[in-house]
């Protein structure tokens, strides 16, 4: 109940904002404004209107640094996706030629497949030489 009572009076004391904008003209010619009406002059309420969002012509405008840094971001992000694209298809093509070492040293008779679908047996030079190919192809791109 106490909360309640706390939250009740509050928001009662707190000053209301006013909903209206009282405007008269002295005898002097000088406009007047605000939120209670003239005693002795005669005024018109007028409604208030919310402020205007900044738009594209009230935003602030960006200095040249801060541009600059701007583009330098998203250069450095761009670059670091890059990187990690490239370690990415680095790390898949080291496993693939492992695996491909592994079966030319574990299989001395492997069978190949050419461009026109027949099945052969590789001869053991062949062999040899896809393993040292791979080998060195492991050595170069995937030293560590």
């Amino acid at each position: 109940m106490r909360p309640l009572l706390f939250t009740v009076l509050l928001l009662h004391a707190s000053p209301a904002l006013p909903t209206a904008i009282h405007v008269w003209t002295d005898s002097n010619g000088v406009q007047h404004f605000s939120d209670r009406p003239a005693d002795r002059q005669a005024s018109h309420p007028q409604a208030l209107r919310p402020a205007p969002s900044p738009g594209p012509s009230q935003a602030r405008s960006e200095t040249p640094a801060q541009r600059a840094a701007a583009e330098q971001r998203r250069f450095d992000e761009t670059l670091r996706r890059d990187a990690v694209r490239e370690e990415q298809a680095r790390r898949l093509r080291c496993q693939r030629l492992e695996t491909q070492r592994e079966l030319l040293e574990q299989r001395p008779r492997l069978r190949t497949t050419d461009a026109a679908g027949t099945h052969r047996t590789l001869a053991e030079a062949e062999r040899q030489a896809l393993l040292d190919d791979t080998r060195n192809q492991l050595r170069v791109s995937c030293a560590r």
